[in-house]
This record gives C-alpha cells, structure tokens and sequence, in this order.
C-alpha cells in the first residue's frame, strides 16, 4: 500500500488498481500545507459558527444528525464540510497524484471532476461501522477475470444512497440499464478515486481510516469488512500530515474514533471522478449559510 518514494506512476497504478489504495508519504509541499489548513480552519470556524447562530435550536452540534447543501453530520462528532479551493493551490497540493488518479478512471486529466471536502472528527467520535463510498454500478472488478465475460451490474446501490449521472439520471433508482455510456457497462475500473490528506500527524491516539484491500474487486464482500480484523489484512491508514492516502471509491474501509482529550482529526478529501459520475447521496438541499 505504501509508496513513500512516488515510484513510477506505472507502479503506483497498479497498486492502487490491484489492492485499491495506496500511501504517498508527504505528498503536498510544506507551503500548500500551510495555505490548505487556513482554509480549513475558517471553513470549519464559519459553519460551526452558521449552525449556532441559524440552527440551533434544532441542531445539537456531535449529537444531532443533519444534512445541509455544504455540510453534513456523519454522527457522533463527526463531520464532512465542503469546500472551495482556489484553483492555483488545488494544482500545487495535488501536482503528485493528479495524472494517477486520472489513469486510474481512464480519462485525461483536465476532465476530471473533482469534489473538495473537510472530513473531520472531534474529540469523542467513535469508530464507523465498515462501509464503501461508492456501489459497484458497473461489473465486478474481480480476480483473473477477461473483461468480455463480465456481465454488467446496473442494479440499485447497495449500502444506500444514489449515483447521478452528470446528465441528471438517478444510476441507482431502478434496475433498468441507466443512461451510462455504453462502455460503462463493460468495464470495471474505477470511476471515482477519494484522496485523504491529513492536516495532522495520525496515530492511534488521534484515529485514522482503516481499509480492508482488494475488497473493492468484488461487490460480494459488501457487509463482510469485519472479516478484514480477523484474516489480518486490515490496512490502518496511519500516515504523517501532509501525506496522501488514495482509494477506490468502492473500497471497504472505517473511520477509527478519535480517542484523544483535546485533537480535532482533520482531513482533506479529495473526491475524483469520471464526467458521468456526480455523488449526490452525502448532502442536503437546505443551505447552511442563508
């Protein structure tokens, strides 16, 4: 998983490609680092402060569960807050994988789509159960597998929420053929890659996210990442700050709770995905803000 010197962008592929995610130690420069935590820190600074002054008396910031346009609860102190980064610095902090990802989904670089957020747990969160960003809407990426036998899997989502295609069709609402293009229903790479970068060195005082690899290459371990713990495989995202920590979309993994008295975890993530495909199922309608 870990590719702490940037290896050949052949290599990296592969691993991401094969085990689902992978380690690029310090990725982002000192100086981006520096401009990406101002960023975040009154990002969060001017939600929190949003939430008090216009929701309060419906929301309990870390014990009510919301969902706004810009920012939602994931329970129990933990959070996902978008946000906008200037395009200029997204090109400094991403320089290191950004052609990777776009490998990966098999499609140039500059048309890519990419979905910037805040993910971060307050002292006290818990550990999330095991789960998968993404459904497996297309085939199964399998083991050993010849592409021309696979049958495409166009069914609804399994663990919930929907995929919308940027033409404005719901993948996940039936389980007719959706308006893909037709060579989606023929191929299983990826089509989206998340980016975790750490604003803070992780540990297990901290937490960290937690991965079970090669669970992306099939859609029947859904429901199984509890087994990661007892075959041994679990991979335990414990990186430097700086660094990035990249995923298949479909890959199990878990969030590791926050233990300590007094850190906020905070992390970057970076959502890269193939035009047709639009995440629609982490936030509300309602604007935060207004």
């Amino acid at each position: 998983m870990d590719n702490s010197q940037h290896g050949p962008r052949t290599h990296c592929h592969s691993m991401l490609e094969d085990i689902g995610c992978l380690v690029l130690r310090r990725a982002v420069p000192d100086d981006a680092m520096a401009a990406l935590q101002e960023l975040v820190t009154q990002r969060i600074s001017a939600a929190e402060s949003a939430l008090l002054e216009n929701h309060s008396e419906r929301i309990r910031l870390g014990e009510t569960e919301f969902m706004f346009k810009e920012m939602s609860s994931r329970g129990g102190q933990r959070f996902d807050l978008l946000v906008d980064v200037p395009p200029p610095l997204l090109q400094r902090i991403d320089a290191t994988w950004r052609h990777l990802v776009a490998d990966t989904l098999g499609c140039v670089a500059a048309d890519v789509h990419c979905q910037i957020s805040i993910v971060y747990s307050k002292p006290g969160a818990p550990c999330q159960d095991w789960h998968s960003d993404g459904a497996h809407i297309q085939a199964d990426a399998g083991w050993g597998v010849d592409d021309d036998r696979r049958s495409p899997d166009l069914a609804p989502r399994a663990a919930g929420g929907s995929v919308v295609c940027r033409d404005g069709s719901d993948a996940s609402a039936t389980t007719a053929t959706p308006s893909l293009p037709s060579h989606a229903a023929k191929q299983s790479r990826a089509y989206a890659v998340c980016v975790f970068v750490p604003m803070i060195d992780l540990d297990d005082t901290v937490g960290y996210t937690s991965f079970y690899p090669c669970s992306h290459r099939h859609k029947g371990l859904v429901g199984f990442g509890p087994a990661a713990s007892v075959l041994q495989t679990e991979v335990h995202g414990i990186v430097p700050k700086g660094s990035a920590v990249l995923y298949d979309y479909r890959l199990l993994h878990r969030g590791m709770s926050n233990q300590s008295s007094a850190t906020q975890r905070e992390l970057v993530q970076f959502l890269y995905s193939v035009p047709w495909y639009a995440e629609a199922k982490n936030y509300g309608s309602e604007p935060l803000f207004e």
